[in-house]
């Protein structure tokens, strides 16, 4: 295969087949000419919009503002403000909501558009840029299946040609593209080589190459998708070591670790897409139907951050698509046989068919310092961890038992700990029958702390709610009330006791401050005249590893004297024993099956089988649709993820 040279003025319109059209089409509207050629000369492809977000994640508190300022340099525009959630087909009346602003890449104007018509531009992809442009060293760049490699290589590609940077794209084994000030070319993988283009490029401008031929002084960057095409480079690497190459693979190591080993090539891990950025993504997909709110929501909590996965769901909203899912859960969770698959670290423990289902993985982080290099990963949802709980036993006792004590001891990997702790220490405290723990205040003062037996005994079903107001009037003495999605402010559960509100607060951190905003929330579903009545009891329930130095924790914001002297604090610690018992795991934590099922007070009484945590409903729910699904051939079943993974949004 030849070079073809995309930009030659004398080419005919109708020699390029559309694919090969929008690349010289983007070349001629993009690449940077001159010193004085600015960007508002040349057409805007970076927009500015902003959108409504439905506030179920309580982010309005706790959500720095990420309002994205117009970068002349990439070609920004600046539109009115866009409520794009007018494009969704209904809004959720009762949540509140906040503002969202973001950049897209408008690509619409492109006969055949590279991947999608309109990108949004995470905040990840400006941050991997300003990352890689500090050096030249080789990355492979990875996180969750979803995450957006494929995409923030088109973005790169579009910045590099409006600052009019050396650039080779190379999506596909076939297809190959070069922008440099010469021109933009196209040729086939195979022919990725140095002395070839050198002489395909003297060919082409009869020997007088516009701003001299590729030599080794040149600093481009190639841009290489790793996929069933196209697995690592082939090429030979010397003479283009002074290219920079950015290789898009998915998080399974065996598919470029040899490759980055041999070129020395440093791993940027990029975080999981945001509820935020899914839903404002949502509006730019090419679909037929777009979701609800609720729809969106219920697929993002039970599904987690992947974002191919919580579109699909949300457009094929039908009790068989959804009792697909589930099956991939329950199959995935069936296979696993290893509980390390459910926390990859590092370069281990990623199994395609098991953590592409059941896992999120991305970056390391410790003390708000990302670590882009080591990935970390974890159970997705809440859903899926009950699920779990309630159909994997195999995976519970012993065996996970030594991966959280593992990860505990890890300075990188507590924080992967902590999501097991939580969502164990639910099962552990929610469970009903008698239970008893070594409770010890916590004094702000030089008092000592003293250490007593509390009776938590649960004596009915635990109640599993998503907006406060939902429980204001039904409250039940030694009934654990649990949100939903973690949304009342250092508050992850609470019951009541003799009259007294106990409140949890789960951390393996010794630094944990109180949100005033949390309590005011529990205070306003109490009757009036008996709120404050009695003291209220806020226990931090800790692993055991950090409970001797466990302290009293502050206020915020500080200066809150009422509240200091209506809430008594607490710390009681929960071992890896108490988490994990190797005994009767035939049973949730020493409970019944049926003790261990939720109550759940949804938004709508029809989506009550929507809601995390209600996996017994939901099964119970779909088991017609599940069995005619269950008698799927394994080779349907392939077929479907085949499709699925054809018409995913994002890579």
């Amino acid at each position: 295969m030849r070079v073809y040279h995309l930009s030659d003025p004398n080419a005919q319109t109708r020699s390029f087949d559309l694919g090969s059209l929008s690349y010289r089409i983007l070349y001629r509207e993009l690449w940077k000419r001159s010193d004085s050629d600015e960007p508002e000369d040349r057409r805007q492809v970076f927009i500015q919009s902003r959108i409504s977000i439905p506030d179920y994640e309580n982010l309005k508190d706790r959500m720095q503002s990420n309002v994205v300022e117009a970068d002349s340099s990439s070609a920004g525009i600046v539109e009115d403000d866009d409520d794009a959630a007018a494009a969704l087909a209904s809004v959720d009346p009762g949540i509140p909501r906040i503002p969202f602003d973001y950049t897209r890449l408008d690509l619409s104007w492109l006969p055949s558009p590279m991947v999608r018509r309109q990108v949004l531009v995470r905040q990840e992809y400006k941050d991997a840029m300003a990352s890689f442009e500090e050096n030249q060293k080789p990355v492979v760049l990875t996180g969750q299946p979803g995450v957006g490699n494929s995409l923030f290589l088109i973005y790169a590609l579009v910045d590099r040609l409006i600052k009019g940077l050396p650039t080779i794209y190379a999506p596909h084994a076939d297809a190959f593209f070069l922008f440099r000030e010469s021109g933009a070319y196209q040729f086939g993988g195979t022919e990725m080589d140095f002395v070839f283009l050198r002489q395909e490029l003297s060919k082409i401008h009869g020997g007088d190459v516009p701003g001299g031929n590729i030599d080794g002084t040149d600093k481009g960057w190639i841009l290489f998708d790793s996929n069933e095409s196209q697995a690592i480079p082939q090429w030979y690497s010397f003479f283009f070591h002074t290219w920079k190459v950015i290789l898009s693979s998915s998080p399974k190591p065996s598919r470029y670790n040899e490759w980055a080993k041999q070129q020395g090539a440093n791993k940027y891990i990029m975080k999981p897409w945001s509820w935020c950025e899914i839903y404002a993504a949502m509006p730019l997909q090419e679909i037929n139907r777009q979701p609800t709110d609720r729809e969106l929501w219920d697929a993002y909590s039970e599904f987690g951050a992947s974002v191919r996965t919580v579109y699909w769901s949300c457009v094929h909203r039908s009790c068989v698509h959804r009792a697909q899912y589930l099956l991939e859960i329950w199959f995935a969770l069936n296979k696993c046989q290893d509980p390390n698959t459910l926390f990859p670290l590092g370069d281990g423990g990623w199994d395609d068919s098991v953590s592409d289902v059941l896992v999120i993985v991305g970056p390391a982080t410790l003390d708000g310092k990302i670590y882009r290099g080591i990935m970390h990963g974890k159970v997705a949802t809440p859903f899926i961890w009950d699920m779990i709980h309630q159909h994997a036993q195999h995976l519970l006792g012993s065996s996970m038992r030594k991966i959280y004590n593992r990860l505990l001891s890890g300075h990188l990997s507590r924080g992967t700990a902590g999501s097991i702790f939580e969502y164990t220490a639910h099962h552990v405290l929610s469970a009903v029958g008698t239970q008893s723990y070594a409770i010890r205040s916590l004094s702000s003062g030089h008092n000592s702390s003293s250490q007593t037996q509390w009776d938590l005994s649960m004596t009915s079903q635990a109640v599993v709610f998503e907006k406060i107001s939902q429980i204001s009037g039904n409250l039940a003495p030694r009934t654990y009330y649990r949100p939903l999605n973690s949304n009342i402010p250092s508050i992850n559960s609470f019951t009541f006791v003799d009259g007294t509100p106990i409140l949890f607060q789960f951390t393996t951190s010794l630094d944990q401050s109180i949100k005033v905003q949390g309590l005011q929330r529990v205070a306003n579903i109490l009757p009036t005249k008996s709120r404050y009545r009695k003291k209220w009891k806020l226990v931090f329930v800790v692993s055991t590893d950090i409970e001797p130095g466990f302290k009293y924790q502050l206020y915020e914001p500080p200066s809150r004297e009422t509240w200091e002297e209506r809430v008594e604090q607490y710390v009681m610690g929960l071992s890896a024993e108490q988490l994990f018992p190797t005994a009767g795991m035939e049973q949730v934590v020493g409970s019944s099956s049926a003790d261990a099922e939720e109550t759940n007070f949804p938004p709508h009484a029809s989506e009550s089988s929507m809601l995390a945590g209600t996996s017994n409903a939901v099964l119970a729910a779909l088991a017609p649709s599940l069995r005619s699904v269950g008698a799927t051939t394994q080779a349907q079943r392939s077929a479907h993820k085949r499709k699925r993974a054809s018409s995913k949004s994002n890579r």
